[in-house]
């Protein structure tokens, strides 16, 4: 899937629900919930990026699985 998100996100320790949705096959990634659900056991490749807006001090960012955080960005305006 290849979703992205346009307006300011502001929701702490949540989901992201994006806001556009580009790609979807076989519609594994749910526009809901914000959650991609595998189709079969096996080794994922996932790529994500953010962008901090310039009135914002600082910002985290988790990719998370089965609860457990398995990637983390961080930006802070210095």
């Amino acid at each position: 899937f290849m979703a992205s998100l346009a307006t300011h996100f502001s929701n702490q320790n949540s989901g992201i629900i994006f806001s556009s949705v580009e790609t979807n096959i076989g519609n594994f990634f749910d526009v809901m919930t914000g959650r991609f659900g595998a189709p079969v056991s096996g080794v994922y490749f996932f790529t994500f990026s953010m962008m901090k807006h310039e009135d914002v001090e600082e910002v985290y960012v988790y990719l998370m699985h089965n609860g457990n955080t398995v990637f983390s960005m961080y930006s802070y305006e210095m």
